[in-house]
């Protein structure tokens, strides 16, 4: 299937204010609130049991456990009221430079910020790292909001993380009908000679981690999306966790198709009820794309 139609923005509005947030609890959790408590933004909630943090996106008073629904079923989530103060108990300045961290100091900075996640897969062994700047699905905007926002510190990312982690190649696969991308990229290049750019056909699925490992003839290759790429860059240059997140909302029912950024923990429903001028009063919800996602009943999702 041709893929002509991603979403193509420079900006993107935001919703940082939801009224609650919820937090998924994993089996065996150790909480570290109670009822009632007062939570700072970046404070911890939970740790998980594989050792992964969770914190909290803003700050507010906890008011118990609740069942809510994510993409991936139901579980009990940590529930904080938010006061909208988006208060801090430590403030810190952004470094200057990425470039000069350690292996060590990466990895104790991503496991502080909770990316337990991404660590477990740079953890495996390979020579080769693929960087997925192609959307999975046709009609999404998250990524190439990402790349022609991130560039630069795209690049420095994943220079930073070739030399860290010793990889022999360094591919970033860009899809071939994205001329500006491309530009941008091929303007800075030259001066990162470990990473290799690679385009890729705009056809759905190419976007996907096996079709594209495939197509670059790497099949024992790290393949991380652009996501996960501004991701870490973010956590190393502010030293704090995630408190947001881009999200795409598109089709024929809205009629300003926007890329948000929105607090994690947000609930589909409050996005819609803020940001959405519906056209129609009768739809269909499709979560995670109309090509390899699903239609909800609910919009009571996290």
């Amino acid at each position: 299937m041709s893929d002509n139609s991603s979403l193509k923005v420079d900006n993107t509005k935001t919703f940082l204010s939801p009224k609650y947030a919820f937090f998924k609890i994993k089996n065996n959790a150790n909480l570290k609130v109670r009822d009632n408590m007062y939570v700072y933004k970046n404070d911890i909630i939970m740790i998980n049991s594989d050792g992964g943090v969770v914190h909290s996106s803003i700050s507010g008073r906890v008011l118990g456990v609740k069942k809510m629904r994510y993409s991936s079923g139901v579980f009990d989530s940590v529930v904080i009221e938010n006061d909208f103060k988006e208060n801090v108990r430590f403030k810190k300045s952004a470094k200057r430079f990425i470039n000069r961290y350690n292996k060590q100091e990466f990895i104790e900075t991503l496991t502080d910020a909770g990316l337990h996640d991404i660590l477990n897969i740079l953890n495996k062994h390979s020579d080769t790292i693929i960087i997925n700047g192609i959307e999975k699905e046709p009609f999404f905007g998250n990524t190439y909001y990402l790349l022609n926002k991130y560039h630069s510190e795209i690049l420095d990312t994943v220079d930073l993380m070739s030399e860290l982690f010793n990889y022999k190649k360094s591919f970033l696969a860009l899809k071939n009908n994205d001329n500006d991308i491309i530009q941008a990229f091929s303007d800075e290049m030259g001066t990162y000679p470990n990473i290799e750019l690679r385009l890729i056909n705009a056809k759905y699925p190419n976007g996907f981690h096996e079709m594209l490992k495939s197509i670059i003839g790497c099949d024992d290759a790290l393949v991380l999306d652009i996501k996960t790429i501004v991701d870490i860059y973010e956590v190393l240059k502010k030293e704090i966790p995630l408190s947001e997140k881009v999200i795409t909302l598109t089709g024929n029912a809205i009629k300003n198709r926007e890329v948000l950024t929105v607090k994690r923990g947000t609930l589909l429903s409050e996005v819609f009820i803020n940001m959405c001028d519906l056209s129609y009063k009768n739809i269909e919800v499709y979560l995670n794309g109309v090509m390899s996602g699903y239609i909800v009943d609910t919009l009571q999702i996290v």
